[in-house]
């Protein structure tokens, strides 16, 4: 199979990234102003406990298929048996993780009043399964990811703008975000028959499969419970006032950690071919690649919120969740670490099959988050979830680069740091001007945005960046050639 470029892949997946930060960020001072801050933080809670059970039936399949699919997607009968093998270990995970959803929600006492929202959100514990996702990214599919993520949000908006009218409706609500979320798996069914056909199997291998299965699934378990934790801990501790809250800063959060991790997702699989075929140099040249893009995203990315967060949670959620612009500023810290710790484990350790190190990792860092949380929440509530996310993604990222030091090395990634460190603190003194003008907020975003993008491109011009003299090299060469 021909393969196909990193750069375009990259841009449509930025293309998709872009359409997933702006679809909430148009649908969600809405969702946020009509259901308001209990009745938001109650279907948050309850989607919080259906997120364990939907990862129990993936069963780490996301990563591990994408990692051997890519190596075997030349070779359509090996592809469509190891398809096989797959389906049908997930068909019995899927099973099993339902199954044990409805136990729970019908036999513990506190998830009584919950029950009704859970058996909704239960929906999006099967539609993984049948979707298959893994197959369309390890064929790197992402014209196809694109379009079908325009058409599920556009849908999605227009169900929502439709049916959500007032604080009752959260019902209504629960059933538009598991199609937000998992309606694209629908579409699936349909495309990935170019690639495959669904059949299970009497012989699906589990022995062989089911080992790095199982690590990357504890592995992605960790991650969800220091990500999920969080909500989960405020509603048991603190009440829905304080998951609302708290949902509005982690929701911005996840739209900016989503934008900057984008770039690494569609590099999954070009890593997993690369290290199966030994190609050591087109790896290292491409990690470098990377990691020096990300470090011009995330840094400015970062100061960009933690500086206007005040704004941000005003124009997108209204007064009513001012509160959460605090727990929104210290999340912003928390997607530098992210952005690195994306690279160093995507990229870098399940590539290379040392995914041993990314279980490890992730389950200290759920430990850490879970305790800090019990700790901390029942005195700082919502900042207090911030403030553990940092600490768990910060060690994680840590970890992460003792482990890898001594397989990869990337040259003049430090001064690439320093480079967007100097951009940004730049940009945030713009920033903090336009904080001061007496004009709508609106306009005051429009402005420090615009300002602040020049004046940090401007910067790493002025400081000679490789990665951006590049990158404004490449599109003035797209420019003359469409002149």
């Amino acid at each position: 199979m021909q393969e196909k470029s990193v750069g375009k892949n990259a841009a449509l997946n930025m293309v998709k990234t872009v359409l997933s930060l702006l679809f909430p960020l148009i649908t969600f001072p809405y969702i946020s102003r009509v259901l308001q801050v209990e009745k938001l933080g109650r279907v948050n809670f309850a989607y919080s406990i259906v997120s364990y059970f939907v990862l129990f039936a993936a069963l780490g399949l996301k990563a591990y298929g994408v990692r051997e699919g890519a190596a075997l997607r030349n070779d359509r009968v090996n592809f469509q048996r190891f398809f096989s093998q797959m389906l049908t270990i997930t068909a019995v995970s899927t099973a099993v993780s339902l199954a044990l959803l409805l136990l729970l929600a019908f036999s513990a006492p506190r998830l009584r009043e919950y029950r009704a929202l859970i058996l909704i959100l239960s929906a999006a514990v099967v539609l993984p399964t049948v979707g298959c996702e893994w197959v369309c990214a390890a064929y790197e599919d992402y014209a196809y990811i694109t379009v079908r993520t325009l058409l599920v949000q556009f849908l999605s908006l227009i169900l929502i703008l439709a049916l959500l009218h007032k604080p009752e409706d959260d019902y209504r609500y629960a059933c538009i975000l598991v199609f937000s979320a998992q309606g694209a798996n629908l579409l699936n069914l349909f495309h990935i028959r170019k690639y495959v056909r669904f059949s299970l199997t009497g012989k699906p291998e589990a022995g062989r499969h089911l080992k790095p299965m199982l690590v990357l699934f504890a592995s992605s378990l960790a991650t969800t419970v220091y990500v999920s934790s969080d909500t989960t801990l405020l509603g048991l501790l603190s009440g829905e006032y304080c998951t609302g809250l708290y949902t509005a800063a982690a929701k911005l959060y996840t739209v900016i950690k989503n934008l900057v991790s984008a770039i690494v997702v569609v590099s999954i699989p070009r890593f997993s071919y690369y290290c199966s075929a030994g190609k050591t140099e087109e790896y290292n040249a491409l990690l470098s690649r990377i990691s020096k893009v990300l470090c011009l995203l995330a840094i400015p990315a970062a100061a960009g919120v933690f500086v206007l967060s005040e704004e941000i949670i005003l124009l997108v959620s209204g007064e009513a969740y001012m509160e959460a612009a605090s727990a929104l500023r210290i999340l912003s810290v928390a997607a530098v670490f992210v952005a690195a710790s994306w690279v160093q484990s995507q990229c870098v350790l399940i590539p290379m099959k040392k995914e041993k190190w990314v279980l490890y990792t992730t389950l200290a860092a759920a430990a850490l988050n879970i305790l800090l949380n019990l700790v901390l929440i029942p005195r700082w509530q919502h900042n207090a979830a911030a403030f553990t996310t940092v600490i768990a993604e910060g060690t994680v990222a840590l970890v992460y680069h003792f482990a890898i030091r001594k397989h990869v090395k990337i040259q003049g990634l430090y001064r690439q740091m320093l480079h967007g460190i100097a951009g940004s603190a730049l940009m945030a003194v713009w920033l903090l001007f336009v904080k001061t003008w007496d004009v709508h907020v609106l306009l005051r975003l429009a402005a420090a945005i615009t300002g602040g993008v020049g004046i940090y491109c401007l910067a790493l011009l002025i400081l000679k960046d490789a990665v951006a003299r590049e990158m404004t090299e490449q599109v003035l060469r797209r420019l003359r050639k469409r002149r």
